[in-house]
């Protein structure tokens, strides 16, 4: 039943670009930006903040009366603050939704949002609703002649090598992105095993530097920077690819591996030269939604977003680690072509580091105290990876587990991660918490956690989840996309519902109430999955089987290659 909003609850507010304060008798009101205006019909923002009296637990967006999905919790709202003093949870009380409109009949000219909001007791508060109209589905846009001319110049100048024969890799690697982050580590683990092979080199493209470019080149794999990739002036990516590909013509590159969606020139550069390509995607969005999750409006150029979507089914294989990632994308191209391939770690390397840990010492070493019961999050901290709503949750149990110790890696300094230490200030969690910035080398983090949480709303496989149960410490994840894949609740790690403080609050309490030698059998059997089928060695390996037959015979699908 819903609530009566006036009996506990203090303000709530859900607004767009303007704001309205609303009065202690009002429940509020659900609004997205340019919510008067006509749009466009593929993905839209919508955002707000709700401040109850106890924490927001979860909330429902709505569309023409059916539930789409739960929003984002723990958007920092630093304004706030000041305006609920005494109320921790005011200042990452914002939320947010990306509303895929692509889902709505042709004939529909507009939509009815509205929001059901939960407090942490379950209570339900239901928000007064909003149109919205939209607009046909295809968006008209002026297309830019001088840039299909140049696109046409260049198309007619590729002449495609016979590469009959031809053993030797010479692969040209792009990649978004040279900091830590699981996408980059992807790409960095898989050349690291490859590079040590005689019949393979490499090069990577990068649009900005990173600390991954001093590690690619200790490997001996040259890092071409070159300070963006334009998205949205068609004329400069036009331009871009025809530099990237006059500057890659006369090294003799005969493969291209394109590392998620946002690498978008590779596919460019690969089809221009003539040369097999094969497209690893991370991003567990499709490909319009993920353009209004990656870009501020107005988001790419739509030439640009049609050259990526048509790239989809131009190439060689396009590669996943979760099937319900590959699931998104299988009607933009062949789906033959579209495969799985474990994401791998090394786990040899794992091994042996562990071997010879000293867990007191490492303690000691990273102000973590010793008799604690240690839960780690290792994931940059930003929106999606939620650990605001870990924190929220930490406060709800921190009470009854007087020994738990909660530590967050890999802060970045961004306004997420500020709200993540106000949040901590705010709630007097400084002496139970501890932050660390990104660091290059995890592993003795992992090896001191005794539980690691990954609270993420979005991810398709994040490799710090492999490493922690590698590191055979128990893992609790939400079930998104590829973790319902790797985890078996109970079994290999434990379960709950994304986006949802309510869910993750008790899924925390059932582990840490659990007995050691459950956690610790759990632990055991997630270490002994991921050392059978996510060892890099092994992923590195059918790379190198696909890339040698694409070369060999660019016009065989990746099941035929695999199977010989």
């Amino acid at each position: 039943m819903p609530k009566d909003p006036t009996s506990d609850l203090t303000r709530l507010n859900i607004h767009g670009f303007g704001r309205r304060m609303l009065s202690t008798s009002e429940i509020g009101f659900i609004e997205c930006p340019l919510a008067n205006e006509t749009r466009l019909r593929e993905a839209m923002r919508v955002w707000g903040w709700a401040v109850l009296a106890t924490p927001l637990t979860r909330v429902d967006i709505i569309v023409d009366g059916e539930v789409q999905g739960a929003a984002r919790l723990g958007v920092y709202r630093p304004d706030l603050a000041a305006s609920f003093p005494g109320r921790p949870d005011a200042v990452v009380s914002g939320f947010e939704y990306v509303l895929d409109l692509t889902t709505v009949p042709d004939e529909r000219r507009s939509v009815t949002l509205a929001a059901d909001v939960y407090d942490l007791d379950g209570s339900c508060y239901p928000l007064p609703p909003l149109t919205v109209h939209v607009k046909p589905r295809e968006p008209p846009y002026e297309v830019n002649w001088r840039a299909e001319q140049l696109r046409a110049q260049r198309e007619r100048a590729v002449s495609v090598r016979s590469q009959t024969g031809e053993k030797q890799i010479r692969l040209l690697a792009f990649t978004h992105h040279l900091g830590f982050g699981g996408g980059q580590l992807y790409l960095y683990e898989l050349l690291r095993q490859l590079s040590c092979r005689d019949d393979f080199t490499s090069t990577v493209v990068a649009p900005d530097d990173g600390p991954l470019r001093s590690a690619f080149e200790k490997l001996g794999i040259p890092v071409h920077v070159i300070h963006g990739y334009p998205y949205l002036q068609i004329e400069m990516f036009e331009g871009q690819v025809n530099e990237l590909v006059a500057w890659a013509r006369p090294q003799g590159f005969n493969s291209v591996l394109v590392n998620t969606v946002v690498s978008f020139p590779g596919p460019e550069v690969a089809v221009r030269l003539g040369i097999p390509f094969v497209w690893a995607i991370h991003e567990s969005y499709k490909p319009h939604v993920l353009w209004t999750v990656a870009h501020a409006p107005p988001g790419a150029h739509p030439q640009i977003r049609r050259n990526v979507t048509d790239a989809l089914g131009k190439a060689a294989a396009v590669v996943f680690e979760a099937e319900a990632t590959r699931i998104l994308y299988h009607s933009y191209g062949d789906p033959d072509r579209f495969i799985i391939v474990p994401y791998g770690i090394d786990v040899v390397q794992i091994d042996h580091y562990r071997a010879s840990f000293d867990k007191d010492a490492a303690r000691g070493r990273l102000g973590i105290p010793k008799s604690a019961t240690v839960i780690l999050c290792m994931s940059t901290i930003e929106p999606r990876k939620s650990q605001v709503i870990l924190l929220q949750a930490f406060r709800e149990i921190a009470e009854a587990h007087s020994d738990a110790f909660l530590v967050l890696v890999g802060d970045t300094g961004s306004p997420y991660g500020e709200a993540v230490r106000s949040y901590v200030m705010a709630a007097g969690l400084e002496h139970r918490v501890l932050i660390s910035p990104v660091v290059p080398e995890p592993y003795e983090w992992y090896a001191s956690a005794d539980l690691f949480v990954c609270p993420s709303d979005v991810e398709s496989l994040p490799r710090c989840v492999l490493e922690a149960m590698a590191f055979e410490v128990p893992v609790l994840a939400t079930e998104v996309f590829g973790l319902p894949e790797l985890i078996n609740d109970g079994e290999t790690g434990y379960l709950c519902r994304p986006c949802d403080l309510g869910a993750l609050t008790l899924a925390l309490e059932r582990v840490l109430s659990e007995p050691a030698e459950k956690r610790r059998r759990v632990a055991r059997n997630g270490a002994a999955l991921v050392r059978r089928r996510h060892d890099s060695r092994g992923y590195a390996d059918v790379y190198l089987r696909l890339m040698r037959g694409l070369i060999q015979n660019p016009g065989a699908t990746p099941g035929e290659l695999l199977a010989e």
